[in-house]
């Protein structure tokens, strides 16, 4: 009887325990001193400017980078991590991604400011009545999808998507983004490689739902690309500019010089 108690036991636990999976990835940075065409000039430039720095020291400062709250900012923004949903089952519930629930919820004021300080949580049901939902301040309200509606977080609109049914209750939360910002950051992990003048950089991650962790490290690699690829365009228009500026003022000393020597070989012929 131990041993069948026990294996019940060990049985409903692995069914029911919530799940933690193990998310990696890594990057290679672009090692300027090594870049070709152009931003091989860009290298030229940073040295002579005295700005120059030793590898360690600057796979160091693209950590900080990617670490930075501005680009997990970013990474929020764009894939709406401020609203998740968790589907509830008979003991635990499951998070969702957006594209995988099968209600959304729609914030019309988005740009609010009483969204940077109020977290929020409704429970959505759909019986033979229709949909309703829950939250501390109401109690089954109905409503129909597509419909505005006032909350805590001003009026917003719950959509149907996938074509999906809602077999069980719908739990939608919002949480503010710097708050979520935070969290997010937590779950991960930046290191750089262990061999020596290495320029790839290791990321780690748990998380309970698997596909959230690979979008959200992901997303990150995105967005520094792009910030990489915005810093580069920066530089080089304001390379340009720096280069245009000293060819105009080269081209008046010229002019200058030219009408001058006119100037004095017209003096010397008359």
């Amino acid at each position: 009887m131990s041993i069948t108690i026990a294996l019940l036991v060990g049985f409903v636990y692995l069914r029911y325990a919530q799940q933690i999976y193990a998310i990696y990835a890594k990057i290679l940075l672009q090692d300027e001193k090594r870049a070709n065409g152009e931003m091989a000039g860009l290298a030229e430039l940073a040295n002579l400017a005295g700005r120059s720095s030793s590898s360690a020291a600057y796979v160091n400062d693209q950590m900080q980078v990617l670490q930075s709250r501005r680009i997990m900012r970013k990474v929020v923004e764009a894939n709406k991590f401020t609203i998740t949903y968790h589907s509830k089952g008979l003991i635990r519930m499951k998070e969702l991604l957006e594209k995988d629930s099968p209600l959304k919820l729609i914030l019309l004021n988005p740009n609010s400011s009483k969204l940077d300080s109020i977290s929020y949580q409704m429970i959505v049901s759909h019986g033979p009545s229709g949909y309703s939902y829950t939250d501390k301040i109401s109690k089954h309200i109905s409503f129909r999808l597509g419909e505005k509606f006032n909350s805590p977080l001003g009026e917003i609109m719950i959509l149907p998507q996938s074509n999906q049914l809602l077999t069980n209750d719908l739990i939608i939360q919002y949480i503010p983004r710097e708050v979520t910002v935070d969290i997010l950051r937590s779950y991960i992990s930046i290191q750089p490689n262990q061999e020596v003048q290495s320029f790839v950089v290791d990321f780690a991650m748990r998380h309970p739902n698997k596909e959230k962790g690979k979008l959200l490290l992901n997303s990150l690699i995105e967005q520094y690309n792009l910030d990489a690829i915005e810093d580069k365009i920066s530089v080089f228009k304001a390379t340009n500019k720096f280069i245009d500026s000293r060819l105009d003022i080269i081209a008046q000393n010229l002019q200058t010089a030219d009408s001058k020597m006119e100037k004095f070989k017209q003096q010397q012929g008359s």
